[in-house]
């Protein structure tokens, strides 16, 4: 049996699918807004754009 490896897309998809049924005063939203204030999305997964955008 081969370990499967999970896309950053994947996996970034399905936390903010998870945080999206959290209540607004839950403490992992707002830490998850500390990461992201932080750029820590673009620290693993980098965006980038085309020429025409």
């Amino acid at each position: 049996m081969s370990e499967k490896q999970i896309n950053n897309f994947s996996l970034i998809s399905r936390l903010f699918g998870n945080l999206f049924y959290r209540s607004p005063t839950d403490k992992v939203l707002a830490d998850a807004f500390v990461w992201l204030q932080q750029k820590g999305l673009s620290q693993i997964w980098a965006l980038d754009t085309d020429k025409e955008s």
